[in-house]
């Protein structure tokens, strides 16, 4: 995960036997586009990024091009056969097809629409004119207009055609016309309703085609041979809406079936006479994803699932067993309803849903606030230890004595709150500003003394540690601890403020305290503000800053 630090809210860049469902508050950095930045509708069902980097969505009223900065909107009057478009395929070649309700059109972005090829005049068959390309021509296997679900195009260039009324295997000639080829899938007409309709396709790397046909999943094997799977091999009540193979050869379903869905996991290697569900995710997990629309995975090995109830990514987690389930909906600043989702060449996450469509960017600011287990609001500090883990010091506010310490672990906060003796009272507005842990994982948290608290297993020994308190050269009712750095020898150095200004030095091989500020030749009530060590660690360079009067003050 890339990561960026704001100090005020906390910021961060935006992931099988038993799974931890997540849903925090985190606010992801979204970008909505809707019909106020010129989509024909509010609610999008499709969307796709092409070779030349468009965008292209489906809002109800047919299809639209997004070039980063306006749309394009393609309609009935531009010669599409349906407003309702369902799929998006541009082939190897260049040639961009689209299935919907009404035909399988072939687009040609240098066309003329169908409104302006009224306009002209100028006859196709004239020799002395040039030939008028329509901007889209409409294909039908049969008389009556059928609708068309998902397109694919195989490792070999074939084009698979899903359809109302079956599997369909597109041939394109040179002079441009098309041919379907019916493919027989072997269904009987009796196995569920809708039974010759085909909704989804995936074509797997050992070459099988998987077609979901009504409660059916049917196989075509390279072979020739045809396998069904049904209920009687684990399947699920309801349609299967979308298949994918990972990155890892797996192959993942999402269903639908009334108001729910449910995340299938299949078997490595299917056989008709064996159940081929390996696994099912769904309520019984607290996985309630209502209808699962579509699934992708990106580029990071992380599984999307676009839900009729949010977004969820499902990513690996550290054990490498369960995998770590996480929602995304309306508290993240995404749609509680998403019908696509898709990667763009950036690593954008593009999302569409019923409020529009939504960039998810990559290197946005994604917030974390109390609902993601960041303890107190006011947040003093953050930084990394040396191996690379990310805390958080908050406090309730400025002037407060309790400090949290939030340890992030890529998703939520862990929070503790480190055993102060009781005598120490704020008196100063300085001290919980910075906290260090040092090479060594021991910890040292500042006020009127230093308190040196030991490395311990886990976070949580804070609370219970009981810290050594080193006390600072001079008075410590007058030595405010305001700045703390750890040098490349492992000592540690402070800079006090409030009624004595000093910077001094903590040596590891002795404990001893050393008070250097005579050294530095800096004039008195000056803080010390910043601690940079040169690159032959022979020195600590100082940055100051010098306190106005106490008339401008």
């Amino acid at each position: 995960m890339i990561r960026r630090y704001v100090i005020g809210f906390l910021c961060l860049l935006p992931t099988l036997q038993i799974i931890t469902v997540i849903s925090f508050a985190e606010q992801l950095p979204v970008k909505n586009y809707a019909t106020g930045e010129g989509l024909p509708r509010d609610e999008v069902t499709l969307v796709r990024q092409d070779s030349r980097g468009f965008l292209w969505m489906a809002a109800g009223d047919g299809i639209s091009r997004f070039d980063g900065y306006t749309f394009t909107n393609y309609a009935t009057t531009d010669g599409l056969a349906d407003r309702r478009v369902n799929d998006l395929l541009e082939t190897r070649n260049g040639v961009y097809w689209i299935a919907t309700d009404g035909g399988l059109c072939r687009f040609n972005p240098m066309g003329l629409s169908q409104s302006a090829r009224k306009n002209v005049t100028v006859s196709q068959n004239d020799d002395q004119g040039p030939t008028i390309e329509p901007m889209f021509v409409v294909f039908n296997p049969t008389e009556k207009p059928i609708a068309f679900n998902a397109l694919l195009e195989d490792e070999t260039g074939d084009i698979w055609c899903a359809t109302s009324e079956g599997l369909f295997k597109l041939a394109v000639s040179p002079d441009g016309a098309a041919q379907f080829h019916s493919v027989e899938l072997g269904v009987p007409s009796d196995a569920a309703p809708d039974s010759r309709r085909v909704v989804a396709l995936l074509k797997d790397r050992h070459g099988a085609l998987w077609c979901s046909v009504g409660e059916v999943l049917v196989r075509l094997l390279p072979d020739g041979r045809i396998e069904h799977y049904s209920k009687e091999h684990g399947l699920p009540s309801g349609s299967i809406a979308s298949l994918l193979e990972d990155h890892d050869g797996n192959i993942w379903a999402g269903t639908r079936f009334g108001m729910a869905g449910e995340l299938l996991m299949l078997v490595a290697a299917p056989e008709p006479s064996r159940p081929i569900v390996a696994r099912i995710y769904g309520a019984q997990d607290g996985l309630t994803a209502g209808w699962i629309n579509r699934l992708r995975q990106t580029h990071d090995g992380k599984l999307w699932a676009a839900s009729s109830t949010g977004l969820y990514m499902i990513a690996p987690s550290s054990d490498s067993i369960t995998p770590r389930i996480q929602l995304y909906d309306t508290k993240n600043g995404l749609c509680n309803s998403v019908w696509d989702l898709t990667e763009d060449r950036d690593d954008n996450l593009w999302v569409a849903s019923t409020c529009g469509t939504q960039k998810v960017t990559r290197n946005g600011f994604t917030g974390y606030g109390p609902a993601d287990g960041l303890g107190l609001t006011w947040i003093n500090s953050i930084f990394e230890n040396h191996e690379g883990a990310f805390f958080v010091v908050t406090t309730p506010g400025l002037g407060y004595t309790q400090r949290n310490i939030n340890l992030f672990d890529g998703t939520r906060f862990e929070t503790v709150v480190p055993n102060l003796p009781s005598g120490a009272k704020y008196q100063g507005w300085g001290w919980g500003q910075i906290m260090i842990q040092d090479h060594v994982g021991e910890w040292w948290i500042p006020g009127f003394a230093l308190f040196h608290f030991p490395k311990g297993e886990r976070i949580e020994e804070l609370a219970r540690a009981h810290p050594q308190v080193i006390g600072t050269v001079g008075d410590l009712n007058r030595a405010e601890v305001f700045r703390l750095y750890e040098d490349s020898r492992g000592d540690v150095w402070t800079a006090t403020t409030g009624l004595r200004f000093s910077l001094q030095r903590w040596e590891r091989a002795t404990g001893i305290v050393h008070d250097h500020t005579a050294d530095t030749g800096v004039p008195p009530n000056t803080d010390f503000t910043a601690f940079r060590e040169d690159r032959f660690g022979q020195s600590v360079g100082r940055h100051f800053r010098r306190r106005r009067p106490a008339a401008l003050s």
